[in-house]
């Protein structure tokens, strides 16, 4: 099952929160993959740190592939994830709306249920 979320890895983003619901989730699941689609280089410290997060909990399957055309890799994923602590325009929701992606968010933002219930009802 691959999971992917598109965001630059920063503190807003809360990779943190992701890669740690992820060592949990994947405990349960071996067939999981979790695909980071963004840039690091801006809080390359906060990056490092969710670098060794990864290596400390030991966890397989968690790709940063920094920069890329996310065309490229969404049409492989079975749903994307969320976890901003605020967000303008989120998105990894209008991208799953054009791939028909599952969607987990944390909704600590208050814009997700909102925006959700409007895109879905202009499809």
């Amino acid at each position: 099952v691959n999971i992917g979320a598109v965001l630059r890895v920063a503190p807003i983003k809360d990779v943190k929160t992701l890669i740690q619901a992820f060592a949990q989730a994947k405990e349960q699941r071996d067939d999981l993959k979790l695909w980071i689609m963004g840039p690091w280089e801006e809080e390359r410290d906060y990056a490092e740190e969710c670098f060794q997060m990864v290596s400390a909990y030991g966890v397989k399957d968690v790709v940063f592939t920094d920069r890329v055309d996310v065309t490229q890799y969404l049409g492989r994923m079975d749903m994307t994830i969320l976890t901003s602590i605020s967000e303008g325009q989120p998105l990894t929701i209008l991208l799953r709306c054009q791939y028909a992606l599952q969607l987990r968010a944390i909704d600590r933002i208050g814009i997700i249920k909102s925006r959700l219930s409007l895109i879905d009802r202009e499809r």
